[in-house]
């Protein structure tokens, strides 16, 4: 699945107010509730304190973006809500008007969904990834930097999971894959997305029990050994449900020798 960037928080350029209405202290300050107009055309409505915008209020900066919620001298500073003018939304911790702490974002459209924690305005901590309307694929664990990094488990729309280790978006370190539209599953080590180091890969064969059988019984089948780039590179051991042992030293065996569907290729949702 394509990685979208995130709207940005836009920031305040410039604080120059070339228009007021509100109440003002003993010292001609803005304070209270009022309304300002900025040279760059943007607005505030809102609280003031000793001149400055201070306590609940809405921003709007010229293209459209709106922010609704605490302010701290003249800066975006604790809850509140983001709406940019594609539709998105964030509503959460705010931290020198970005996204710091917890809080949800929603894609135009409604999504994708991220519901965790945040960093200077990047998805960094713990938190759950919705990429389609009906929540079918989804990624929940660590992140850092804005990507998918420590332990996690994606969930694919067509059922199938991973669950272990992530490095810079991609499947990496120890974890367990499982295909269930083709019946198989690999457990073991990962690097840049793809099956690498060690691991075991077992996958189902179905076999009628009479040639008049409509009944099938599954047949399990097992690689365990080593993986290099997607592919079974190395030393490993093939054991078969019909009770034959292969070993194989040294030998570069790739998936599709034996497996026409092991190519690894995971482009199905991949986030």
């Amino acid at each position: 699945m394509e990685r979208r960037a995130l709207p940005l928080e836009p920031g305040f350029a410039t604080l120059i107010i070339t228009a007021y209405e509100g109440d003002r202290d003993s010292e001609r300050r803005y304070c209270g509730r009022g309304k300002a107009q900025f040279k760059d055309g943007h607005q505030y409505h809102g609280a003031f304190s000793n001149g400055k915008m201070h306590g609940e209020g809405r921003y709007m900066w010229d293209n459209g973006t709106v922010f609704e919620g605490t302010f701290k001298h003249n800066a975006v500073e604790g809850k509140g809500t983001y709406t940019w003018p594609d539709g998105s939304t964030y509503a959460g911790d705010v931290l020198d008007g970005l996204r710091n702490g917890h809080g949800t974002f929603s894609g135009a459209g409604g999504f994708p969904v991220y519901e965790g924690a945040w960093r200077a305005g990047k998805r960094h901590g713990s938190g759950s990834l919705w990429y389609d309307e009906d929540r079918e694929c989804f990624y929940r664990g660590d992140w850092s930097d804005d990507r998918r990094e420590g332990e996690g488990m994606m969930h694919f729309s067509s059922g199938n999971t991973y669950v272990g280790g992530w490095k810079a978006d991609q499947k990496h370190g120890k974890g367990t894959m499982d295909w269930l539209d083709r019946r198989e599953r690999y457990v073991g080590e990962w690097e840049h997305d793809n099956p690498h180091g060690h691991g075991e890969h077992a996958w189902l064969d179905e076999r009628p029990k009479h040639a008049d059988a409509a009944t099938q019984r599954q047949m399990c089948n097992r690689y365990c050994g080593e993986w290099q780039a997607g592919h079974r590179h190395g030393m490993g051991t093939f054991s078969y449900a019909d009770g034959a042992l292969y070993k194989v030293l040294r030998a570069r065996v790739t998936a599709a020798s034996f497996v026409p569907s092991l190519l690894f290729s995971l482009h199905v949702h991949a986030g």
